[in-house]
């Protein structure tokens, strides 16, 4: 006896199935997609520029100045991530090829989100601290007059002034860079009669931060100095030329 066979027949649950995931809520779409994170992002500064739980910004131009796009998409980054950065302390990685201009403006954009405490780690001289508070400019009332100031020059010697501003006491190149011993020297001096406890950095164009760091770990670690904070503003500083935060 000969049986005939037919088309087998598509399953009724199996339609459903399909039927339902064609036809699933946005909710449940949503609910595929990666979880969203329960802890603060790590933040960091590269060669490159701000990083931000692994997505870097690149903020400084090829020229130096501001990236107007690199800047938007901080900000977006940033604001992602703004029930982890406001009113917490946070603490920023930097490497010491980053951008001076890079770090301050992440300090910047990082001050409209009212953080507590922004600490700065970046890998220095073991007789310096490599944690070092920062204060965004834009947090600070004006400070007092004579607040100092240092800069990297452009031929890696440095210079130091008040933000009043007034003659820059500079200091020449070491061997191995910024002479930060004699610098030491010209900080204890201008610091005294000043209780300030600022300390605001720079450095000439085309200077790493890592020298930066080091120029504000060398007045933190001056005891008689007593520098607590350090502030690195996003407009150049210019030796001996009066600097405004606004």
């Amino acid at each position: 006896m000969v049986v005939a066979l037919g088309c087998e027949e598509t399953k009724p649950d199996t339609i459903v199935t399909t039927q339902a995931a064609r036809t699933a809520p946005p909710e449940a779409a949503a609910s595929n997609l990666a979880p969203k994170p329960l802890g603060p992002p790590q933040l960091a500064v590269t060669e490159s520029g701000p990083t931000v739980r692994g997505m870097t910004a690149l903020v400084v131009g090829e020229k130096g100045e501001p990236d107007v796009l690199g800047l938007g998409k901080l900000t977006s980054y940033l604001a992602d991530e703004k029930e982890f950065l406001g009113g917490h302390d946070l603490n920023i990685q930097v490497e010491r090829q980053a951008k001076p201009l890079a770090v301050a403006i992440l300090l910047s954009e990082l001050s409209k989100l009212s953080p507590g405490k922004i600490r700065v780690t970046t890998e220095t001289r073991a007789e310096f601290p490599r944690e070092i508070e920062f204060v965004p400019q834009e947090s600070l009332a004006q400070p007092d007059p004579c607040t100092l100031v240092g800069a990297i020059t452009a031929d890696r010697g440095t210079a130091i002034w008040k933000i009043s501003g007034g003659t820059a006491r500079k200091r020449g190149r070491g061997m191995g860079g910024p002479d930060l011993s004699m610098t030491a020297e010209t900080i204890l001096s201008s610091k005294k009669g000043c209780e300030s406890d600022l300390f605001f950095v720079g450095a000439a164009p085309g200077v790493e931060w890592g020298l930066v760091y080091d120029l504000a770990a060398s007045g933190m670690a001056l005891e008689k100095a007593q520098l607590k904070r350090a502030v690195v503003p996003t407009s150049p500083l210019l030796a001996g030329n009066r600097v405004d935060l606004k």
